[in-house]
């Protein structure tokens, strides 16, 4: 569990950290019961703050930067729908600190 925490707070997506743990040996069911104790929010937070360090000073119409982000979140063990929400806050919100300049 604190394996879990520890990665957790470090950026690492529950697919990532069950990846690491089913290869250090871990029980199946332990993983399951390790992640399932991770918040959704608390990774939705996680994965934003992410993608925030990552976009800083890059330009958000390009496609390329936002595809880039999303696998760059997906490599990091978040699951798609996550990844989509989000891209789609972030974009959002920094369209809006734009705007408001």
């Amino acid at each position: 569990t604190s394996f879990v925490a520890g990665r957790s707070l470090a950026g690492q997506g529950p697919r990532k950290l069950r990846w690491e743990l089913k290869a250090r040996g871990v029980d199946a069911a332990l993983i399951d019961q390790a992640i399932a104790k991770v918040p959704e929010q608390t990774l939705f937070e996680q994965a934003e703050r992410l993608a925030r360090r990552r976009l800083r000073g890059k330009e958000l119409a390009d496609p390329r930067v936002i595809s880039s982000l999303c696998r760059y979140l997906l490599q990091r063990g978040y699951d798609y729908a996550l990844v989509e929400d989000v891209v789609r806050k972030v974009r959002d919100c920094l369209d809006r600190e734009g705007q408001s300049s």
